[in-house]
């Protein structure tokens, strides 16, 4: 239902299908991203460049829910 529903949104608005593509809701898989390292409050770390310098993530890519089966 969910998938139908952003189907429908993106066949409505036809004129947005550059965003659409930048944000594929409907790929067979995305990339992996680990949300413990973000800090969910306003201003996040100060330290942010030397975290993201460091940090790797070597995680398979996880599967759309949204893609037809």
């Amino acid at each position: 239902m969910a998938r139908d529903e952003v189907l429908g949104y993106q066949r409505r608005f036809p004129e947005l299908a550059d965003r659409f593509a930048l944000f594929d809701l409907v790929a067979p898989e995305f990339e992996r991203v680990c949300l413990n390292r973000e800090r969910l409050l306003p201003g996040g770390y100060h330290d942010r460049a030397a975290r993201d310098a460091s940090f790797h993530l070597n995680a398979d890519p996880v599967p759309n829910p949204l893609l037809a089966r």
